[in-house]
């Protein structure tokens, strides 16, 4: 199993050979995953639009320690608190939109979201009785209706 402190020295070092300035700190280790919270002032190139580069950066580091350690550890990584913030907003748009559904009768169409992020909204709203969701779309245009019940 490979420690805690072997797995920060390797994010460490993988941020450190692309010239970025970061603090990494692994707040646990817990069903095969290390969590790690990055601080960067450059946060930006390391998050991308709606997260996509912090999850390519998240998918690459994974695959790192898995060759390292030669076992099936995954990294869920967390760049200036930007996934604890976007969670908070996916969770707030989906009860107004939940909200506004149910007042107005009338069906709304959230923007397109991630799989994780739909999910969070399907799961958020899911004990409402006043509403039902639904995933429509394909690919990257793939997004969650909310209807009145």
């Amino acid at each position: 199993m490979m420690e805690n402190n072997k797995a920060q020295e390797i994010i460490q070092d993988f941020f450190v050979k692309f010239g970025f300035d970061v603090s990494v700190r692994i707040l646990e280790f817990k069903d095969n995953t290390f969590f790690v919270k990055v601080n960067a002032p450059e946060a930006k190139f390391l998050i991308g639009t709606n997260g996509e580069i912090l999850i390519d950066i998240q998918s690459v580091l994974s695959k790192i320690i898995q060759k390292e350690s030669k076992e099936q550890l995954y990294v869920d990584l967390d760049v200036n608190d930007y996934k604890e913030h976007r969670l908070k907003y996916i969770k707030g748009m989906a009860k107004d939109a939940a909200d506004e559904v149910a007042q107005t009768r009338f069906s709304k169409e959230l923007p397109p979201l991630s799989a994780y992020e739909r999910r969070i909204v399907h799961m958020e709203l899911a004990q409402r009785e006043d509403i039902l969701t639904e995933s429509i779309g394909q690919g990257e245009d793939r997004r969650v209706v909310i209807k009145p019940k």
